[in-house]
């Protein structure tokens, strides 16, 4: 369901939490599968990524935010660039779905803040951070930034699910721990 309107008109429409538990569901999932597994797959990308793909992602993202901010694509951005660049098929092909989902965040009424908070600036300068790391050629440090960058993500993405009266319904949807056991 995609509804258009102002964010004054956005504000007055009520969604029952179980009417989009699903997709927030699916996507607290994909946020949490990404901070467990970013750490081997940028490992993976690095050995991949060429000097001038970096100059040109650090331009892109600079771009995003400078000029074209249309909020919060930073990490989207290097989430694609990194699953572009593992070099292992089916970690690709997880990734590519994982970059799918990403995107419901998007739409998940109340979540997104289109202006740029704190938050959102922390969570772009990680960004930067990350991808200077890696121009200056520090491999082993890219990986953990970008753990840091996702972890830090999932954690406030699922926060602000709780306020926000989604967390419960999306936890309901299905027992997420028989996949542990």
């Amino acid at each position: 369901i995609f509804v258009e309107m102002d964010k004054n008109g956005i504000g007055t429409i009520q969604v029952p939490p179980h009417l989009i538990a699903c997709h927030v569901r699916r996507y607290l999932d994909s946020l949490e599968l990404i901070a467990l597994t970013i750490e081997g797959a940028s490992a993976c990308a690095a050995a991949h990524i060429t000097i001038p793909e970096l100059q040109e992602l650090k331009a892109q993202i600079g771009r995003l935010w400078n000029e074209d901010y249309l909020y919060e694509r930073s990490p989207a951005i290097l989430l694609d660039f990194i699953a572009g660049h593992i070099g292992i098929d089916a970690l690709e092909a997880v990734y590519a779905i994982l970059q799918k989902n990403l995107r419901i965040g998007r739409s998940i009424p109340g979540l997104l803040n289109i202006q740029k908070t704190s938050v959102n600036c922390e969570i772009h300068e990680q960004c930067e951070d990350a991808v200077e790391t890696l121009l200056k050629g520090d491999h082993k440090a890219f990986p953990g930034k970008t753990v840091r960058l996702f972890e830090n993500i999932s954690r406030l993405v699922e926060e602000e699910c709780r306020r926000l009266g989604y967390y419960e319904a999306a936890a309901g949807v299905y027992d997420g721990t028989s996949l542990w056991r």
